[in-house]
Parts: structure tokens; sequence; C-alpha cells
């Protein structure tokens, strides 16, 4: 009986530690710095279809499916979007114009501009642009991000269009008369006041790139994809969950694809869970000893 009583105490005092652990690592409040956070409160997710329509392996026709994160409140929404990790990170070096990994000499000098040569290959495949009857890559910063853009497309005519670089990229280029381009300054996070989806406080992750080690001459986050964060507030009772619900899509506009680039890793899980976890086989071994 005691053997009994001391498991069941074991199992409660894990199952109070992992609640406690939960409540803390997804308790963080959302900051809206353009990547996902580990630990942040978003509530749930969504599947909603993504493509690119530009010169592209990841067309519409495909069906490719990827998460939208949320969150809301009575009068606000918070969103997480992302382009998925096979098809696009926040790599560039300026000056570099991929053909072939026979040009790649890691070193000083490397015509590869530093850049893993495995990644440049697999966005040559997905290139469109070509030299000499050759495909290849433009992997300068203005190519990797002048243009692009995230359109989220909603079923109620009014969609929403951030660029990459905080510009709008080619938002108002391509058939712009259905949708709301939100414009800002060069860094990120930025804010558009009463708009028809309240107001609206964006960044992306160019923006975090940049503030956390990268330049506009080089970056290789291959930890880091093409994602949007951005929090609509003021809205009318009711209004969070009409405009989630109206998202049907992602329509992206990337000037260059990767055909099947290597998965991120998983966040690791946190060292409070750890350390949680080792006091807790600790414990049992306590509660061993003085049972024997």
């Amino acid at each position: 009986m005691k053997f009994i009583i001391k498991r069941v105490n074991l199992s409660v005092a894990f199952t109070l530690a992992m609640l406690f652990v939960a409540g803390t690592v997804s308790a963080a409040p959302i900051n809206v710095n353009g990547v996902f956070d580990a630990g942040e409160a978003y509530t749930g997710s969504r599947s909603i279809q993504w493509y690119n329509n530009h010169h592209t392996i990841y067309g519409e026709s495909e069906n490719l499916m990827n998460t939208m994160q949320y969150s809301m409140t009575a009068n606000s929404l918070n969103l997480f979007l992302e382009v998925p990790d096979y098809a696009r990170v926040m790599i560039w070096s300026q000056g570099v114009e991929y053909f072939d990994t026979t040009l790649c000499s890691p070193g000083p000098g490397d015509p590869c501009g530093g850049l893993d040569s495995e990644y440049l290959e697999l966005y040559r495949q997905g290139s469109h642009h070509e030299s000499g009857g050759k495909k290849k890559v433009k992997m300068d910063y203005g190519t990797q991000t002048g243009s692009e853009y995230f359109r989220l497309v909603t079923n109620s005519g009014d969609d929403l269009c951030f660029g990459l670089q905080n510009d709008g990229g080619h938002c108002d280029k391509d058939d712009p008369s259905d949708r709301k381009t939100f414009t800002g300054g060069d860094t990120g996070p930025n804010t558009e006041t009463g708009t028809a989806f309240g107001d609206v406080t964006w960044a992306t992750s160019r923006d975090y790139v940049l503030a956390n080690g990268c330049s506009e001459a080089f970056c290789d986050r291959y930890d880091t994809t093409m994602s949007l964060e951005l929090v609509m507030m003021g809205l009318a009772p009711g209004r969070a969950q009409e405009i989630l619900d109206s998202i049907t899509d992602l329509n992206l506009h990337l000037s260059d694809e990767a055909a099947g680039l290597p998965a991120i890793p998983p966040v690791p899980i946190p060292g409070a869970l750890w350390l949680f976890g080792s006091a807790l086989l600790g414990f049992a071994g306590i509660r061993r000893k003085r049972a024997a």
C-alpha cells in the first residue's frame, strides 16, 4: 500500500511540474519581431494554402499547405505566417551569382560569398534566372528581399499585403485593385493606424535578422525562414474572429525559391523542462532509497 501511495505521489508531482513548465513556456507575451519565438502565447493554428505567384515550382495548382499561428482577444488579433523552410531561408551575399558547385572555394575570396554550396545548388535548381543557357541564382540582398511580399488572401475581397522590406515589395504591381498594401520604415516593427483591420503593427524576418547579426552585405541565417508577424489592435467585438475566418491563402512573391532545402531542426526543449526532469528523477531516487 505504501508503495502505491508513493507512486501516486510521484505521479502527481510529475504532472504538477509538467503543468507548471507548460505554463511557464507558453505564457510569454507575443513579441512582434518578425519570427516565432519559443514560448510565445499563440493559442491556435490553422492550415492554409500557400503558393508563389512568380516563376514558381510551388504554384497554386500544387495545393501546398502550411500553418498559420494566431491568438486573439476581444479587440485584437495576432498572426504569424512563414514560407516553408524547404522553399526559402534568410541568406544572401552581395555580388554572388551562382552557377555550379565547382565555383565555390571556402576561404578568402570565395566566389560563393561564404554561403553553403548545398543551399546555393538547391536555390539554383529552383531559380528562373538564366545566363548563357544555364540556370543561375542571384544571391544579393536586393534580389532576395526587394520585390518579395506576403499577401493574405481573404474571401471578403479585402486582402492584406506586406513587403519583406516593409515598402510593399511588388504588392502594388501585381493586380493591386483588391488589396491593402502596408508600408513602413526601413526596419520594423511598423504601425499603421485607422485601417479596415484596426491599428496594424508588423515585422518580418528581414527586420529580425538585420537586428541580430546580419547586414545587407551578408546573411547566413539558415535557421530562419521568410516570415511575417503582425497584430491588429482596436478591433470591434467579433471583428478579430471575422478576419481570421476570412483568410484563405498565403500568396507570395518570391524572386527565387529553392527546390527542397534541408529542414530546420526543431526548437530544443527549454532548459527549464530538463531541470524539472532531473529534479523529478532525483526525487524518485530518494523515494526508492527510503522505501528500501
